[in-house]
């Protein structure tokens, strides 16, 4: 027998009870974004100009040293080595973000205290959590636009009549992103790595705007994706999304890749990756040794980051112990300290269940906040172990912090925090819809920031990779 509601009695008696509504509006989204106060940390300007200039010295002049024999008359001093300088350049990037919501629900909620919650607070509340963890994201990613890198994909049920497909992750030690990078509800669309666009076969109900994120699973690295037109609607009447190994996804609406069977970058060819894109360049970039360029620097030898290939064997103690080693190596002993290492969930747990049988792990306390934490001791750098969401599952970086106010941060960041866009004179930050038939009736709001990371100390960013984690 199926459920009946008691307001199903006759003569509408059932119905003497009223609906109750709760309060607020539970958000079923992640709101967590803690990697946002470390990049706010390393602030050193709110300087918003074109570019910013910095010099790299890479090599001291060691060859001007000779030792000497002391019986020699009328001797020559050594042959002089001039220091290694060269100028470098970082490029400011822009990212904007637009509020809306419809002009009849905010004027009639305005003599209404019969709501959940006011609509323009939640709209405004929603975007500063996107905003943020979309630079979240992005702070561990090389500056391509690139989001993930497809394995293998596999439609679900009929993809005509669902236009749904399941996507399986690379998380080898090469693939850029992963299943993380991906948020439901977003919208993306695929390239071939060369940046050949990649087209669907088929007989669309609509015209194809990209694929919208239904679902992720970070351990399976599977992200579900349906197709979709521009006002959301699913397109049915697909054959073969052509999906391929190696194919990589851009975000739809970015300028570089960011439309249904528009050609994204050749991977292989990247002049600059600080130039490569509209993002900004993250860890993957600043930190790699593979002669890759990044804002004029190439990665290798004394401008490379200081990286340790573990082979592809079990994440443990023994990577963050040779990873720490090499870091006072490239860049002496006392010159940094490395409070945060961070990394997958997934790796820290395999690092966790190392816990008891090494005794380099201790429980670190910290004294203004009161609170206990994991952290890995070698020498004199006590490693506070932290899982972040949108680290790659086959990285752990530890972030260099200089010991001593003198020294400038390896990496810093220069620019302005999201500021809502204003016209001279207006104190507004709400404004009526434009669209090329008049104005409608949706109020709009838009926010701006400037900025941009520079790294003016490669080595010092230390990097662990080629690791498993299960």
């Amino acid at each position: 027998m199926a459920f009946s509601n008691q307001t199903n009695l006759a003569n509408g008696q059932g119905s003497i009870l009223q609906t109750i509504f709760s309060g607020g509006v539970n958000v079923n989204a992640s709101r967590s974004f803690p990697e946002m106060d470390t990049i706010r940390q390393l602030r050193i300007s709110k300087s918003q100009a074109r570019n910013v200039k910095f010099m790299l010295e890479t090599a001291l002049g060691y060859a001007s040293a000779q030792a000497r024999n002391p019986g020699t008359a009328n001797r020559a001093f050594p042959a002089g080595q001039s220091v290694d300088l060269s100028e470098k350049t970082a490029e400011f990037k822009e990212m904007d973000c637009t509020l809306e919501v419809p002009q009849q629900v905010v004027d009639a909620e305005k003599g209404s205290p019969e709501k959940y919650e006011s609509l323009l607070a939640l709209e405004t509340q929603a975007k500063s959590i996107v905003v943020a963890r979309l630079q979240a994201c992005k702070w561990y990613l090389d500056g391509t636009g690139v989001h993930g890198t497809i394995a293998s994909a596999a439609n679900v049920g009929t993809l005509a009549t669902t236009g749904q497909t399941d996507v399986t992750m690379s998380i080898t030690d090469t693939s850029r992103g992963h299943a993380g990078c991906f948020e439901i509800g977003d919208i993306y669309t695929v390239a071939q790595a060369d940046g050949t666009a990649r087209a669907f076969t088929g007989t669309p109900s609509g015209t194809i705007y990209g694929m919208k994120v239904l679902s992720r699973n970070h351990r399976t690295q599977v992200v579900r994706f349906q197709v979709i037109d521009s006002a959301g609607t699913a397109i049915t009447g697909l054959t073969n999304l052509n999906l391929g190994a190696g194919d990589v996804l851009y975000r739809v609406g970015q300028p570089t890749g960011g439309g249904y069977n528009v050609a994204g970058i050749n991977l292989s060819s990247i002049a600059d990756y600080d130039t490569a894109s509209e993002d900004m360049v993250g860890l993957e970039s600043f930190s790699a040794n593979d002669g890759r360029i990044v804002q004029g620097i190439t990665m290798s030898g004394a401008t490379a980051g200081t990286r340790y290939d573990n082979g592809g064997n079990a994440i443990s103690t023994d990577l963050l112990e040779q990873l720490l080693s090499d870091g006072d190596i490239a860049c002496g002993n006392g010159v940094f300290t490395y409070p945060i290492g961070v990394m997958h969930p997934m790796s820290r747990s395999a690092l966790i269940r190392e816990r008891e049988a090494d005794r380099r792990f201790v429980t670190a306390e910290d004294g203004k906040r009161g609170t206990k934490f994991l952290a890995f001791q070698h020498e004199d750098h006590t490693v506070r172990l932290i899982g972040r969401e949108f680290c790659h599952p086959k990285r752990v970086f530890l972030l260099p912090v200089p010991r001593g106010g003198d020294r400038q941060k390896p990496l810093a960041m220069l620019g302005s925090d999201y500021m809502p866009v204003k016209p001279p004179g207006s104190n507004s930050e709400w404004y009526l819809k434009a669209t090329s038939s008049g104005y409608v009736a949706v109020f709009q709001s838009f926010m701006h920031k400037r900025q941009t990371m520079l790294n003016t100390y490669p080595a010092a960013i230390l990097v662990g990779h080629n690791f498993t984690n299960t």
